[in-house]
């Protein structure tokens, strides 16, 4: 998997592309340890260039959002591919998070 951080409005975006498995994981955990670190208020993750997701990937967010909770920070994904949110609904994710159709929504959505 590979990522791009920008900010928008405010909002830390990683735009994710690739596979978030458990290989991927361990180069990618360190970049979210490092935004918990900076108590990163809001994070926006954009799916739209990922092609698959396993349970490490799944345990990764799930350990992301309960993490930042400690400092209440918040955790959204946007543009999440149909085969992908159906793994969400699958595990309930959307009770942890939220889940944005589009960028604009989630960058919308954070900023209130």
């Amino acid at each position: 998997m590979q990522w791009q951080q920008t900010t928008e409005s405010g909002i830390q975006i990683l735009t994710l592309s690739g596979e978030f498995d458990l290989q991927s994981t361990r180069t990618f955990e360190p970049v979210l340890k490092k935004l918990l670190e900076a108590k990163c208020p809001k994070l926006l993750l954009d799916f739209g260039e990922i092609a698959f997701i396993d349970s490490s990937g799944i345990a990764t967010l799930i350990t992301y959002f309960r993490d930042a909770q400690d400092f209440d920070g918040h955790l959204a994904l946007c543009n999440v591919r149909a085969p992908i949110l159906n793994v969400f609904n699958l595990v309930s994710l959307g009770t942890f998070f939220a889940i944005h159709a589009t960028r604009a929504e989630g960058v919308a959505a954070l900023k209130q």
